[in-house]
């Protein structure tokens, strides 16, 4: 089990985004999550299998000194900004690092997801700015629409894939084996 904290500016889409990641769903009502929230996913790859803990956490900032606590044991964090909002993304360098740096685990993985892509005459952070600093940062970075699914499962299941190879890695890995009938 791989725990994954998903944080960002209210009104980015986290809840959205872990909706249609769990259960391929979307909701324009979405109320906004308070405190946080958790959805279970399993990833298969291959022969092998990979399941999910997602926390989704309030994006509002009367609850952001609660997450001290949400990080520890984090195997992976995604920091979501909307790419229709100038000032989630600056909040990604000003605020969201800062919080995963002092809180996060040293070994945690981050991806940086930009979402909303759908709204493409509406957008305000260019793709190519959020690239520069993704590969400043060393980290993934993925444009996914939670609305229409847009590569919402290719940014989880590279997650995926970076636990699995840690997995492999690991002494803990006992390959699955496939019997037949």
């Amino acid at each position: 089990l791989f725990k994954i904290v998903v944080i960002g500016d209210h009104f980015s889409g986290k809840s959205c985004i872990l909706l249609r990641f769990s259960e391929n769903a979307f909701r324009p009502d979405h109320v906004s999550t308070i405190g946080i929230d958790f959805k279970l996913r399993t990833i298969q790859l291959g022969r092998d299998r990979i399941r999910m803990e997602l926390w989704d956490t309030a994006g509002m900032e009367r609850y952001r000194t609660i997450y001290n606590s949400y990080y520890y044991y984090a195997h992976g964090v995604v920091i979501v900004y909307d790419i229709t909002s100038r000032k989630s993304f600056t909040n990604v360098k000003d605020y969201w690092l800062n919080e995963v740096r002092s809180n996060a685990p040293p070994t945690a993985v981050l991806m940086l997801v930009g979402n909303k892509c759908d709204l493409t005459a509406d957008r305000k952070v260019q793709f190519d700015e959020a690239e520069r600093f993704a590969s400043e940062m060393n980290v993934s970075l993925f444009e996914v629409s939670a609305k229409t699914g847009i590569n919402i499962d290719d940014a989880f299941q590279e997650l995926a894939r970076f636990f699995l190879n840690v997995l492999k890695r690991s002494r803990a890995y006992v390959p699955r084996k496939v019997f037949a009938n």
